[in-house]
């Protein structure tokens, strides 16, 4: 890189770490403060750290890896998820903010009581998904912001010295180390507050970086004979691969994955998780955490997929033989930005993986510390002792996520084996929102069934023969591809645990309990699901808010697509399919701006009273739920 691109980088890191120094006071405060940023955000605040979170440094390269080699309906792999996360807006969002809780495990105790199995699920999960699942995640953003760096700086992949245990020291290693000392220097330091606000400077240095990229290779591929004649001119590909979505008149492995994403894969994404609620209970009320996944879901969905699938069709033209399709995007920043962009552009993939580990690292840490440090071994803890704990603990997970990162050779590798985990609990997440009878137990008899499942679905030895009958029985012919297993997988994961955990949930709930009616005196969720503890606690559901909810669900989910697709049909030159998708866009989308002027679905349960329960009347309820 030229020296005016390396003085971008350099002010960007600056910049960077100037405005995480800011917080460190803030975030010292206490638990809350650190974690949570004192429950003071706003919506737009909130909604593009999410936004920032998810734009990894390894995005990018999976977005045009993947239309590279399914074509462009091959990101239904992400995209389905838009259907569950919207109806999470609806459906959950207010809960969530309303619950007060300090992280998502957390919720398990406020759910199911002190009880044994609530403490031993919370354990679990504070572990499970606080260092297992958080670290693999940041180990593969890790690998991605590595290998960018070594493509575009055109360093050696081999190694320039030996250290006794460690092995070969590689360029990438150096850089890893340097990269996970960086970024746990201010977020370590300053706790949410600084990932938040780090988070907006870096989007607009990542969003500047992708935009260019994608204008300059859509500029010079439309010149000449024109975009569409170059990617006919390219071998091995198929106009098909310029549809939004796959020809369902045609079984393929196309039409199957589609079907699997936007019919089951889906609802993995509908409990959201993690960082997401995460930033909802860091808003100011629910209406704040509503409109900050709104904006979230608009701008993930619509701004940033393009300018990434351009890069990853286009690629085809300019690199057609190379192995991994991954690596497309860090070859085209070399080959088709000027001085000063280049800059920018590595700045944007530095801004992303910073807004992501800084993000995975305060969450991840908030599980261990909130829900297994101070919940079973101090429960005395200090504030000044949680937040040195909480700095300990960053230290520790980043080392275990670049020990992960240096075992992980492909990206899709990691997400295909976390989406097979998330699709086996999908379920049990939302149900326990809306139904009394699931419990602890029952999470930890879905948990068991996805584990087991997992393995078995993922040993070769075991799922071979499965896997071929599965294969031809669905008319797939006898070559079995590595996505069409995927698929196989994802829908034995999502339907399986169920037939086995909706049973247990019958069997070992026979009657509501303490911990329920007081969860659902605080939340008050609008379900048929609690109906029978409606009764015995006599507090009212509001009226019609399920119904509500869906509408809201229903027209956001074609407004969104809508939109989406409409854009991406305009930039590959299909026409009349863009005409039909915007118009779907604008019917729906007047619909959606009706409904929130009206605040037709803005905490209908924030309307009502809260009934007050006496001692009298709880011993009152006791006695129904014995008699019941």
């Amino acid at each position: 890189m030229h020296w005016i691109d390396w003085l971008v980088v350099i002010l960007f890191v600056a910049a960077s770490l100037a405005i995480g120094l800011y917080f460190t006071k803030k975030a010292s405060k206490g638990k809350e403060d650190f974690f949570l940023a004192g429950r003071s955000l706003g919506w737009f605040v909130a909604g593009t750290s999410i936004v920032a979170t998810t734009f990894s440094s390894d995005t990018p390269q999976w977005v045009a890896g993947v239309s590279r080699d399914q074509g462009i309906s091959g990101n239904w792999l992400w995209w389905c998820a838009a259907i569950g996360q919207i109806g999470a807006i609806f459906f959950l969002a207010r809960y969530w903010r309303r619950s007060e809780v300090v992280t998502e495990v957390d919720f398990v105790q406020l759910r199911y009581g002190d009880s044994r199995s609530s403490k031993a699920l919370r354990v679990f999960k504070s572990l499970f998904d606080g260092l297992l699942v958080n670290c693999t995640i940041m180990a593969t953003v890790t690998l991605a912001m590595a290998k960018v760096t070594t493509i575009v700086l055109g360093l050696s992949t081999e190694p320039i010295f030996f250290l006794p245990i460690v092995g070969g020291v590689t360029w990438m290693a150096i850089i890893l180390v340097f990269l996970t000392v960086f970024v746990l220097a201010y977020s370590a330091l300053s706790g949410l507050y600084g990932v938040v606000y780090t988070d907006l400077f870096q989007f607009c240095f990542a969003m500047i970086g992708t935009m260019a990229l994608a204008i300059i290779m859509y500029v010079d591929a439309s010149s000449g004979e024109g975009l569409i004649h170059k990617l006919q001119a390219v071998p091995n590909f198929e106009m098909s691969m310029l549809n939004m979505i796959p020809d369902l008149s045609i079984w393929n492995v196309g039409t199957m994955l589609f079907l699997v994403y936007v019919g089951i894969l889906w609802m993995m994404s509908f409990p959201t998780g993690g960082f997401h609620v995460q930033r909802l209970l860091s808003t100011k009320n629910e209406n704040e955490a509503t409109k900050a996944f709104l904006w979230y879901y608009f701008a993930n969905y619509v701004l940033r997929s393009w300018p990434w699938i351009v890069v990853g069709m286009l690629a085809m033209v300019y690199f057609p033989d190379i192995k991994n399709p991954e690596d497309s995007y860090a070859l085209a920043i070399s080959q088709f930005l000027p001085v000063g962009l280049k800059g920018i552009m590595v700045a944007s993939f530095l801004a992303a993986y910073m807004s992501t580990i800084s993000t995975h690292l305060n969450w991840g840490t908030s599980y261990v510390v909130n829900d297994f440090y101070q919940a079973f071994i101090n429960k005395q803890a200090t504030s000044q002792n949680i937040v040195f704990v909480s700095r300990l603990c960053m230290v520790i997970m980043l080392v275990f996520a670049a020990v992960i990162a240096t075992k992980i050779t492909m990206m899709i590798t990691a997400f295909q084996f976390l989406t097979q985990v998330w699709a086996g609990v999908g379920l049990v997440l939302i149900a326990r929102w809306y139904w009394w009878r699931v419990s602890a137990a029952t999470e930890f008899v879905c948990l068991a069934v996805t584990v087991i499942l997992t393995a078995v679905l993922n040993i070769d030895f075991i799922s071979k023969e499965f896997l071929e009958s599965i294969h031809l029985s669905i008319g797939m012919g006898s070559e079995i591809k590595g996505w069409v297993i995927f698929g196989i997988r994802i829908t034995a994961m999502t339907i399986i645990p169920p037939l086995l955990w909706i049973p247990f949930a019958f069997l070992s709930s026979s009657k509501p309990k303490d911990h329920d009616l007081s969860f659902y005196r605080k939340l008050r969720i609008s379900s048929f699901g609690w109906s029978k503890v409606e009764k015995l606690t006599g507090v009212p559901s509001p009226k019609g808010e399920f119904a509500t909810n869906f509408k809201g669900w229903f027209v956001t989910v074609i407004c969104l697509y809508g939109l989406m697709l409409g854009i991406g049909s305009l930039l590959f030159h299909q026409w009349t399919p863009a005409l039909g998708y915007l118009a779907a866009a604008s019917i729906s989308g007047y619909f959606l701006i009706g409904m929130m002027k009206r605040q037709a679905f803005s905490g209908l349960a924030d309307k009502m009273e809260p009934e007050n329960i006496t001692n009298s009347s709880e011993e009152l309820l006791k006695e129904k739920i014995i008699n019941s």
